[in-house]
């Protein structure tokens, strides 16, 4: 499915992958297993995806009570015991420095897993939002047409209810109208045939056979209204309570904020990994001066390994000056106060960034867990109304063709023929009248009107014409050929 919520073929994929501009689109797959999976296999699912964190690191607090022993209880500082010292402050500095890189790796990698347990959450949203974009257009699909089939429907039943209902009074009225001795010379009737009221000229089984089927066609097309109308309203509100409830079950703001406060963590804990390397450095050229050598002699794993070097300081051989001492003793008490402050400050910070962070990154653990878990449910959701809306258009597309084949019928005309013959009668007397009137006027008038004749005769010609085409085909009866018959006809 697209960025845009279509969903894309099999042999659609290639060109969508491959296009770009305007049309390069996000391509998500949906794994349609989970959407049934069992709880032992979503549990499994949830336990797979759950990020794995650094392993906690183990605080100095041992390591460091031999060396802080050692430089704490040295009082008079003989020639003896300065390399011993010295060698014990490398020592020391040097677990600051590796005990401050390790937790500054380990804050650096859950910040990274931060990012990345964020990053996939809004890939789930921006994947959600996509499965409910291609709802949405086919519930409105389907919606819009119940939609259209009821207001039609709507419209059949009325008007073929009206008939329904009017059917059994036109046809009393059709047993009630005799016709009149005049109009006989008009109808062609079978010499044998005894018919007196309007109701002998129509079919009345064939008038009930048709009041019964379009009974039938209302009644079904009222349930279908009322049970497309039930279907449309609930996948709406599902819809909607759907949509609230992913408003409401995560929020990204929230998590980019987590990250960036991680992010801020981390920063706060490189300045501190930097003053711990920088002071680590200091502590090299403050021995390197203690001892009379360079800084790079120190490199080794132990400064007794300057004993019978080339590098061996030379008060070692020469015996110590009394200056040499009183700065060693200085050098020595510097060096233990920033140790002092290192385990209190920087390295105390650096372990609480680290366990701050880790809390973090668990809590955002768990929010991807029941993130994965609200996603498989919302897409079930998804997945489910899908299939009501394919399941509707079907029904809708029967309903559809019921009421079209009902029009095909001749049923719906059927039952218009009473209430049509009672009109086509009625308008049949009022012509009959009309025209021995006209011919009445004409006689009395024809000297005065001789100018006027033609247009008359033509106005006349369209009025009978109108009248044969609309009017004698709704008669239940056929008039005789001879159209001057009806001139010849007399209502007493």
């Amino acid at each position: 499915m697209t960025s845009f919520g279509t969903q894309v073929r099999p042999d659609q994929v290639a060109t969508v992958v491959s296009a770009v501009g305007q049309d390069e689109y996000l391509v998500f797959i949906y794994d349609r297993h989970y959407l049934g999976a069992s709880e032992e296999e979503i549990s499994t699912l949830l336990d797979v995806e759950t990020p794995v964190l650094e392993p906690r690191v183990t605080p100095l607090d041992g390591t460091l009570q031999a060396p802080l022993s050692i430089i704490r209880d040295a009082k008079d500082i003989h020639k003896d015991d300065i390399l011993s010292l010295c060698d014990t402050f490398l020592q020391l500095f040097g677990l600051f420095d590796s005990h401050s890189q390790t937790l500054t790796n380990v804050i650096t990698a859950h910040t990274d897993l931060a990012r990345a347990i964020v990053e996939e959450q809004k890939a789930q949203s921006m994947a959600l939002n996509v499965a409910m974009t291609n709802l949405e257009s086919h519930n409105y699909a389907v919606s819009d047409g119940i939609r259209s089939f009821c207001l039609l429907a709507d419209k059949d039943v009325a008007l073929y209810s009206s008939l329904v209902d009017a059917v059994d009074l036109d046809l009393v009225i059709l047993r009630d109208v005799i016709i009149h001795p005049s109009v006989y010379q008009l109808i062609q009737l079978d010499p044998e045939a005894t018919k007196e009221s309007l109701i002998d000229f129509v079919d009345h089984v064939s008038i009930m056979r048709a009041k019964q089927e379009t009974a039938d066609i209302c009644q079904r097309l009222r349930a279908s209204v009322r049970e497309l109308n039930s279907v449309a309203l609930d996948l709406q509100e599902c819809e909607r309570n759907l949509e609230k409830r992913i408003a409401n079950s995560l929020d990204l703001q929230t998590l980019d904020t987590a990250v960036l406060d991680i992010r801020e963590v981390q920063g706060k804990a490189r300045f501190f990994r930097d003053k711990v390397k920088r002071d680590r450095d200091r502590v090299y050229h403050k021995i390197a001066e203690v001892l009379q050598v360079h800084p790079s002699d120190l490199g080794a794993s132990s400064i007794q390994t300057l004993v019978g070097s080339s590098s061996t300081p030379d008060f070692l051989s020469d015996g110590m000056p009394p200056t040499l001492v009183s700065h060693a003793k200085k050098t020595f008490e510097a060096l233990t106060h920033l140790a002092d402050i290192h385990l209190a400050d920087y390295i105390s910070k650096l372990t609480s960034y680290e366990s701050n962070v880790r809390s973090r990154v668990v809590e955002l653990a768990r929010t991807k867990r029941r993130s994965i878990e609200r996603f498989i449910a919302n897409m079930s959701v998804v997945s489910h109304l899908q299939s009501e809306i394919a399941g509707i258009t079907p029904r809708l597309d029967s309903a559809n063709k019921d009421l079209s084949d009902f029009k095909e019928t001749q049923a719906a005309h059927t039952l218009e023929i009473p209430h049509q013959a009672l009109y086509a009668y009625g308008t049949l007397l009022i012509e009959i009248v009309r025209r021995k009137e006209y011919a009445t006027i004409l006689v009395e008038n024809a000297a005065t009107l001789a100018d006027l004749l033609a247009n008359l005769r033509a106005k006349e010609q369209d009025r009978r014409d109108l009248f044969t085409r609309n009017i004698t085909t709704l008669l239940p009866f056929k008039l005789k050929g001879k159209r001057y018959l009806i001139e010849k006809t007399k209502l007493t």
